[in-house]
């Protein structure tokens, strides 16, 4: 028994009793070694979406923006060439005023809602199915405004 520690190194083994033991320790050192791996690929992949989002939200923001100078023009053109009633014009130049300055109101809501959805889309809240309803259909030329407490009003 002084030996005990030499004696058990020393002892004789079994081939057949190794092998499987070693082949399953090779086999837990390589999957750990894959698994930190692709937890790294993971944080990598994670840092990229993470910028290409600041990207995307700083990008939107920034065309919403530059769209909103061009459309105030336009509206205020055309406010101007209409002035109070202006008899001046023709019943058609009237209607095309008309439809100029409709279509950059329309213009302005969807707009607001690129940056209501980049604000939502910040916010990672759950799904509003009521923000972009009929957006996206031709058909729908009409537009909610927003209640008073930012909510969108539907029908």
């Amino acid at each position: 028994m002084k030996s005990g520690a030499l004696d058990y190194i020393l002892k004789p083994f079994k081939l057949s009793v190794i092998l499987p033991v070693l082949n399953r320790a090779l086999t837990v050192r390589r999957l750990r070694l894959e698994n930190a791996a692709l937890e790294r690929q993971v944080r990598e992949r994670t840092t990229e979406l993470e910028t290409a989002n600041k990207e995307l939200e700083a990008f939107s923001y920034s065309v919403s923006h530059d769209l909103r100078a061009p459309l105030r023009h336009i509206l205020g053109f055309a406010q101007l060439l209409d002035g109070d009633g202006n008899a001046s014009l023709a019943e058609k130049e009237k209607h095309y005023l008309d439809r100029i300055a409709h279509s950059a109101q329309e213009m302005e809501v969807l707009i607001e809602d690129l940056l209501d959805f980049r604000a939502w889309a910040a916010r990672k809240c759950g799904r509003r199915k009521s923000i972009f309803r009929n957006w996206w259909k031709p058909s729908s030329r009409t537009f909610r405004p927003k209640s008073k407490d930012g909510t969108w009003c539907g029908k």
